[in-house]
C-alpha cells in the first residue's frame, strides 16, 4: 500500500438521525469520510483505528481505541459508527485516525487530528436535566406559559408606578382608588379620612371639629355641628348644626337638629327634641315633653307607660326638675343662692 494516504472529513453527524424508528437516544454517531490512497480513490476494504483526545497535538487520550476492520471503501467514501461514552462534556475534543489495508501491516496515523464540531455535542442533551421537561414547566403545559386572554393585557390600565388601578405604598392619599381584600390582617396605624364601616354600615366617624360618632347611623347627617359626642345606634342621627351635645344610648337625641348643649343618656332619651338647648335627660325615653333648660329623670318605664304623670318642682331659679318614678319616692331639691331648704317635698307612687 502506498504510504501517501489522504483523509478528508466530509460529514460528521449523529448516528440516530439515520435510524427510521427511534426508541431512545444513544451516544453513538456516524463518521463519514473520503480516503485517497496514492492519489487514487480506492475501492477496497480497509482497517481503521479511532482515538479521542482533548488536544490537537499531544494531550490526553479519552476512552479506549475503537477499531473497525474490513471497512468497505467505495470510490474513496467510507462510513463507520463510533461511540465514546462520556467523552463529550462540552470541552474541545479531537479525533485521531489511523488506517491500513485490510489485514495489512502497521497503521498509518492521519494528521492532523480532526476537531469535533457542534453536531456530536447533541449527545450532551442526555445530561441536560432541564431539557427533559421541555414541554412542561413544573407540571404546567407549555401552552400555558404565556396567556393572551387575561383582561389585564387589553384594558386601559397603565402598568406603571402611580397608576390609580394599584394600591400604592405611599403616605399621601391615592385619589379615586378602591380595594377589596378578604381575610384577617393587622396594621400599626390605620388612618381613615372619612369613616369606618362594618359590613357596609357606618359605625365610627369624626366628621367636623371636635366630633366623635360611634354606632350605626350615629351623627350621619351632621354637616356644621361641632364638639358633639354621639354613642349608640342612630344617636344624634339627624343632627345637622347642633353643637356641644352628648347623646349616649340607642337613638338618644335622634331628632335633634340644631339644639345645643344637651345631655341625653339612655335609650331614646330626648328623641323628640329637635331645636331645644341646655337640656339634660337621664333614663330610657326621658325628656318626652320639656321646656328649654330642664332636667328630666326617668325610671326604666317609658313616659308613655301607665306611670303617674311626672311631678314638677320649681326652684327659685328658672330651670325645673321633672321626676317620673315607679315606686314611692321622696324627692327634695334646693337651688344655689337660696335658702338651704327644699321648696317642696313630694311623695309620688305608681298606681
Amino acid at each position: 500500500m502506498t504510504k501517501s494516504v489522504y483523509f478528508i472529513l466530509v460529514l460528521l453527524t449523529l448516528g440516530f438521525l439515520f435510524i427510521p424508528a427511534i426508541t431512545a437516544q444513544t451516544t453513538e454517531f456516524t463518521y463519514q469520510g473520503s480516503l485517497r490512497d496514492g492519489g487514487q480513490t480506492p475501492n477496497a476494504n480497509y482497517d481503521f483505528e479511532f482515538r479521542l483526545y482533548d488536544a490537537r497535538e499531544g494531550g490526553t487520550q479519552i476512552g479506549s481505541v475503537l477499531t473497525r476492520t474490513a471497512v468497505p471503501v467505495s470510490e474513496g467514501i467510507f462510513a463507520v459508527t463510533l461511540d465514546f461514552p462520556g467523552g463529550f462534556p462540552g470541552a474541545d475534543r479531537y479525533l485521531e485516525i489511523a488506517v491500513r489495508a485490510a489485514g495489512g501491516g502497521g497503521f498509518t496515523v492521519l494528521n492532523p487530528r480532526q476537531k469535533f464540531q457542534s453536531t456530536p455535542y447533541a449527545i450532551q442533551s442526555l445530561n441536560a436535566a432541564s431539557a427533559i421537561n421541555a414541554q412542561q414547566l413544573n407540571g404546567v403545559a407549555s401552552n400555558q406559559f404565556v396567556l393572551t386572554t387575561d383582561s389585564r393585557l387589553t384594558n386601559a390600565r397603565t402598568p406603571t408606578a402611580g397608576s390609580a388601578n394599584y394600591v400604592q405604598n405611599t403616605t399621601s392619599v391615592q385619589a379615586a382608588s378602591n380595594f377589596n381584600i378578604s381575610g384577617t390582617g393587622s396594621a400599626g396605624i390605620l388612618n381613615s379620612s372619612v369613616q369606618f364601616n362594618i359590613n357596609g354600615q357606618h359605625v365610627l366617624s369624626a366628621g367636623g371639629p371636635g366630633n366623635l360618632f360611634a354606632g350605626i347611623g350615629s351623627g350621619q347627617m351632621n354637616t356644621l355641628g361641632t364638639g358633639n359626642a354621639f354613642f349608640g345606634s342612630s344617636a344624634g342621627s339627624r343632627n345637622t348644626s347642633g353643637i356641644d351635645n352628648a347623646f349616649v344610648g340607642s337613638s338618644a337625641g335622634f331628632g335633634n337638629t340644631t339644639g345645643k348643649n344637651n345631655s341625653f343618656f339612655g335609650g331614646f332619651a330626648g328623641e323628640a327634641n329637635t331645636t331645644g338647648s341646655d337640656n339634660s335627660f337621664f333614663g330610657q325615653r326621658s325628656g318626652g315633653a320639656t321646656q328649654p333648660g330642664s332636667i328630666t329623670l326617668s325610671s326604666a318605664h317609658s313616659a308613655a307607660s301607665s306611670i303617674r304623670p311626672a311631678a314638677t318642682i320649681h326652684f327659685s331659679a328658672q330651670p325645673q326638675v321633672i321626676l317620673t318614678t315607679r315606686a314611692a319616692t321622696h324627692f327634695s331639691a334646693q337651688w344655689p343662692g337660696t335658702r338651704t331648704r327644699p321648696e317642696r317635698t313630694i311623695r309620688s307612687s305608681a298606681p
